[in-house]
């Protein structure tokens, strides 16, 4: 069991990446944030709004693309890239 700190406020979205099983998170902190599924790592925080947001993600069959929406704008992001 790990427990992966970083978001200041609840995680209202989770989603497995693709074989390596990294995760993505998002947060009413209004990030996105990608994890080791290994060990826990944080590996990188992909976006942060200026207002608040409600966010819903899912992810692409082969876990190379990520989509995130909230605020009235959906994004899609390659896994360990920029927007797309």
């Amino acid at each position: 069991l790990q427990t992966l700190t970083g978001h200041t406020d609840v995680v209202c979205a989770l989603v497995v990446l693709g074989p390596d099983g990294n995760l993505v998170s998002g947060s009413g902190d209004r990030t996105v944030r990608v994890w080791s599924g290994s060990d826990g790592t944080h590996l990188r925080t992909t976006l942060q709004w200026d207002d608040s947001a409600d966010y819903s993600l899912a992810v692409g069959r082969d876990g190379r693309l990520f989509v995130e929406g909230g605020n009235g704008t959906v994004r899609v992001w390659r896994a360990m890239g920029s927007a797309s």
